[in-house]
């Protein structure tokens, strides 16, 4: 007795069952975790120094080189990366997947400490940090106020920070762009030489004076009292009264003290007005959606606030909408879908209640499949939540959860409607008969994802490990159902008269039949001619371009704004206050709903000041404009000024905006790698599609050098540190003491004022004091030289990488991969020196070659699986022939909507590839059944069996085809079908791939799968008269009869 018999003597038992499996599955939806991304920790940590006011290359020196060599014995270690810039180090460390990341945060740590001492004493912090998907924002909006920055700061401080941080489920709120005051001393120089000292002096005399120090213990009078020397500053005057080392000068004699603001390097807006972001981070068991509405709603009730009657926000990236419109993708696809699939059925079958048992079946599906996503992660099995890469799994599954109930259905109800069996013997025979083709079926479908386990070294495997597992509990789940609830359904319902088969079926039916027979006898011409649309389609397939992830286009325009290198920071402020002023004044024209503008001296790029001007269109409305339409009306009205470039790029896409690329030259002397960075950039300026070519060399601050005569300075008893202190102590914006305020801790910078700090000459007259006493002025014993320094030094497992960066205006990674390696083929370079392309490019490439194995490998279980099923090696190579012949449709449908094959595209061809075979399964195994249970010869078991299986294929292959199309139509037709959400947008590629596959490989089932069938057994019957006649053996007896 199967399962299929069982369900059906067992009703009661089936039904409660049933419906202990929806509970089960509606409390396991308020029991899994909700999340934005799935949970993934990745093998790498990023070690952070900041250290301002410095170049390059003594960061380089001082910092990264120490760290580098410690780090470098850290076991498992895949690769080491650093940047050195004028702010500090990174150095990045990538571990194998398999490796124990807390273990080597632990081992990181203890090796940092081990150096900690080698590093210069301006260093205060050094950060390890490891990035995981729960440790993301949930939120991320930028908030202006009409207030100035003395009012802004404790508002945030006092009223809007802490009450977005007490609401539950809130564990951290990040704000960036306040400025925080800092206690400033101006040194006036002039008095500073009039009184003998020098800029070093006042600073040690602040330093050793501001401390607090534990001194032990003593006993009195039986009482333990511990001892404790405080020293720390407690209010401003007393820096101000302060006694410079040495002398009966004070602080107050020579240098201004204040509390204030810095100087400002950098400048956000929002509308026009100073803004700053936030960052909301969950707590880790805290459901996404409700902490994120939660913190809207009291964005709101801020809003109402006397004090916050000016407040303005907009949010950025909300979490809790992305996974909300996916839950509404998944419901929207699932009832189109559903219906879709309901109205097949019963334009099919023309029975309402046909339709109503797999309107029954689909929702139980659903529910079925979060029980057991609920079941895997109770017993740790894997940690699986409510994410939007399971939900997109979800919304794929929907398509196909009603296949095996459909093809079960529609057997059982042949059975009663051709062969007039009663209700209950059609449900035993119909379920059985197909009851091990479905279960092949649903097998070669969820075996493509077992790949992903061996792919789970990639980032791809990472991030679509959830999605197959919700796609295979989907289809156990319906597997299950087809073969249990279904026919105890029917088993019951089908009692009356059913109506003939429709005359339109019939038609269709003997049309097919026919048609079959003919191919079927000329079955080598058939042959031949599908052997030039194999090639075309395979010529076709390669030469649609590739790259890593799709480019979603979004309604925002990027416009970058390149500024002369002598422009102060007023001069940009009045620029882009007439940008700005610009954009005000035609906002409804250029639909913008909000925009941000961003510049600062902390920005470079092509040897120029950057600046960036963001804006966000529109999204709602009847009549929308597109964004190149948007794009050219931004161009025409942005001012014109002397010097100033403006760069209006293509809409921002996912991954990143328009097309950029870099090339990485490698080697030890960074002189030779700027020589040989310089003939790449020329060659790849005479590429067409590229543009804004530069180098990381070109785009450095200009270094003044203070070169010091080692004899003179030896001569007069100083040495080069004693100058460089010097230098550092009247300009440097690095700290020399820390002091307490009610907010916390804040930096005290010493330095000359801004006045006395603006020309050359007045560094030249610093003085430096000597051991004698004496002051030595600066230009004694060093020279001014001016030299263009780098803007950031990187390398790679220790070796130096100049990095060559540039545009492209066309998207894709084929055609820019084959074009870089005609322009750079020829480049002879020195030995130990090598060009390769950057990290975009080494990514693409490892998934490419994880895809290509992912998919070789779904093939072969596939094979394994089919070979079990038919006792076979002949069948189920009849059956694989599908997928070469489903790639047709593929590359068809990519060329046509003008899709790149990205990693989701090759995702969905390793799903097309179990699906496409599933109906050749159900069609070779009734053939099989017909020739052996019922004695048919080869033709004639071939007609019939394809004439019996048409109904299903048509209507399994359709279903899952019209469930694809609500989100197929809105990417390829959005002007009729209206735009879909961005990331249903980067899942599209998989859509197109199911469709394309599915669309032609439901035509080549129904007549190529027969026609190679009955060549391979010509084949075999050749082959047995061959040998037989070889051996000397009597003819067999005659071949059957095709």
């Amino acid at each position: 007795m199967n399962l299929s018999e069982l369900s059906i003597r067992r009703p009661v038992t089936v039904i409660m069952l049933t419906l202990m499996a929806i509970v089960l599955g509606v409390i396991s939806i308020f029991k899994l975790p909700l999340l934005f991304m799935p949970e993934i920790s990745f093998p790498s940590l990023r070690v952070q120094v900041d250290y301002p006011s410095s170049s390059p290359e003594e960061v380089e020196q001082d910092i990264t080189r120490p760290i580098e060599d410690i780090l470098g014995t850290v076991t498992e270690l895949k690769s080491m990366s650093s940047s050195s810039s004028g702010s500090g180090s990174n150095v990045m460390l990538e571990f194998d997947y398999d490796a124990d990341m807390d273990l080597k945060s632990l081992e990181v740590r203890d090796k940092i400490d081990q150096v900690r001492n080698l590093l210069p004493s301006g260093v205060r912090n050094v950060y390890i940090r490891r990035w995981q998907t729960t440790q993301s924002p949930i939120l991320h909006l930028t908030m202006t106020l009409k207030q100035s920055r003395d009012e802004l700061n404790p508002l945030m401080d006092n009223v809007i920070r802490p009450r977005l941080e007490r609401i539950d489920g809130v564990a951290n709120v990040d704000v960036r762009g306040l400025d925080q005051k800092d206690v400033y001393i101006d040194i006036d120089p002039d008095r500073v030489q009039a009184f003998g000292l020098d800029v070093y002096t006042l600073g040690q005399s602040l330093r050793n004076n501001n401390l607090d120090l534990g001194s032990g213990y003593l006993y009195e009078q039986g009482k333990k009292y511990f001892l404790r020397a405080v020293g720390r500053f407690q209010n401003l005057q007393e820096i101000r009264d302060l006694p410079i080392r040495g002398t009966t000068v004070r602080i107050r004699d020579v240098a201004d003290v204040r509390y204030a603001y810095p100087e400002r390097t950098s400048v956000y807006h929002f509308n026009g007005q100073d803004a700053v972001t936030v960052r909301i981070f969950k707590a880790s068991t805290a459901n996404v959606v409700e902490v994120c509405q939660s913190v809207t709603a009291e964005l709101e009730q801020l809003h109402k606030l006397p004090e916050l009657r000016g407040l303005e926000y907009r949010v950025f990236r909300d979490s809790s909408e992305e996974i909300l419109g996916t839950i509404s993708d998944l419901s929207e696809g699932g009832m189109y879908g559903g219906l879709l699939a309901l109205a097949i059925m019963f334009l099919f079958l023309w029975k309402v209640r046909s339709t109503l048992i797999l309107s029954i079946s689909m929702p139980i599906c659903v529910v079925f499949t979060f029980a057991g996503m609920y079941a895997l992660r109770s017993l740790g099995v894997v940690d699986i939540s409510i994410n939007i890469i399971s939900l997109m799994g979800m919304v794929f599954a929907v398509g196909m959860i009603v296949d095996s109930s459909i093809v079960v259905l529609e057997n059982i109800f042949r059975h009663r409607q051709e062969e007039g069996l009663n209700a209950m013997d059609a449900a035993r025979v119909g379920s059985r008969e197909v009851g091990m083709a479905v279960t092949a079926s649903t097998l070669t479908t969820i075996i493509v994802f077992v790949p992903l386990l061996f792919a789970s070294q990639s980032m791809f495997g990472k991030f679509m490990s959830d999605f197959g597992i919700a796609v295979t509990l989907a289809l156990v789940s319906s597997l299950v159902v087809s073969l249990t609830l279904v026919p105890m359904i029917a088993s019951r319902i089908y009692t009356g008269q059913e109506k003939p088969k429709l005359r339109l079926l019939q038609w269709i039916t003997q049309l097919y039949g026919r048609f079959m027979a003919w191919t079927l006898r000329g079955r080598y011409v058939v042959l031949l001619l599908l052997v030039p649309v194999l090639w075309f389609s395979f010529w076709l397939f390669s030469q649609i371009e590739q790259e890593d992830m799709p480019r979603v286009a979004a309604r925002e325009l990027n416009v970058n704004v390149l500024m002369p290198s002598n422009y102060n920071m007023e001069e940009m402020a009045a620029l882009f206050d007439r940008i700005e002023d610009t954009v005000a004044k035609n906002r409804q024209a250029l639909e913008v709903e909000t925009y941000t503008t961003s510049y600062g001296k902390e920005r470079r790029s092509l040897g120029r000041y950057s600046g960036e001007l963001s804006l966000y269109f529109t999204e709602e409305g009847d009549q929308l404009t597109s964004v190149d339409i948007l794009k050219e009306r931004m161009q025409a009205l942005l001012p014109a000024e002397p010097g100033v470039e403006y760069q209006v790029g293509a809409m921002r896409h996912f991954g990143g905006s328009e097309g950029g690329f870099n090339v990485e030259l490698r080697g030890d002397n960074r002189e030779i790698l700027a020589l040989y960075a310089e003939q790449i950039k020329t060659r790849l300026m005479s590429l067409p599609e590229v543009k804004d070519v530069t180098t990381d060399l070109e785009s450095g601050d200009q270094e003044l050098h203070f070169r010091v005569n080692r004899v003179k300075a030896e001569s007069l008893g100083l040495n080069p540190r004693q100058v460089a202190q010097t230098i550092s102590g009247a300009l440097s914006e690095r700290a020399t003491t820390r002091y307490n305020t009610e907010m916390g801790e804040v930096d005290v910078i010493v330095r000359f004022r801004e006045a006395d700090r603006k020309s050359i000459d007045q560094i030249l007259n610093l003085k430096v004091a000597a051991p004698s006493g004496a002051l030595v002025t600066l230009s004694t014993v060093a020279q001014p030289e001016f030299q263009a320094g780098p803007r950031v030094i990187r390398k790679e497992n220790r070796k130096q990488i100049v990095s060559i960066s540039a545009n492209t205006g066309r998207s894709g990674m084929m055609w820019l991969q084959q074009s870089l390696q005609d322009a750079l083929g020829d480049l002879e370079l020195p030995p130990g020196y090598s060009w390769e392309m950057g990290r975009s490019f080494r990514r693409f490439a490892e998934s490419q070659e994880m895809q290509t194995f992912a998919v070789w490998l779904a093939l072969l279980f596939i094979f394994i699986i089919m070979a079990s099923l038919f006792e076979s090696l002949a069948q189920p190579m009849i059956i694989m022939i599908t997928v070469p012949f489903a790639i047709t449709g593929v590359s068809l449908t990519f060329w046509l909507t003008g899709t790149p094959l990205s990693s989701t595209a090759y995702l969905g061809i390793m799903l097309m590839c179990g699906v496409v075979v599933n109906n050749a399964i159900i069609l070779v195994d009734h053939v099989n059944i017909l020739r052996r249970e019922k004695g048919l010869p080869r033709l004639e078991a071939l007609v019939t069996g394809g004439k019996d299986r048409l109904r299903p294929i048509l209507m399994t292959a359709m279903t899952t085809i019209f469930g694809l199309l609500p989100m197929i139509l809105p990417v390829i037709v959005p002007q009729w079908f209206g735009a879909v959400s961005f990331r249903a947008q980067q899942y599209a590629p998989v859509a197109l791939a199911l469709f394309g596959g599915l669309t032609t490989s439901t035509f080549l089932t129904l007549v190529v799968v027969p026609t190679l069938y009955l060549v391979v057994e010509d084949l075999r019957d050749w082959t047995v008269r061959v040998v037989r006649r070889a051996a000397g053996l009597a003819a067999p007896d005659a071949p059957e009869k095709a």
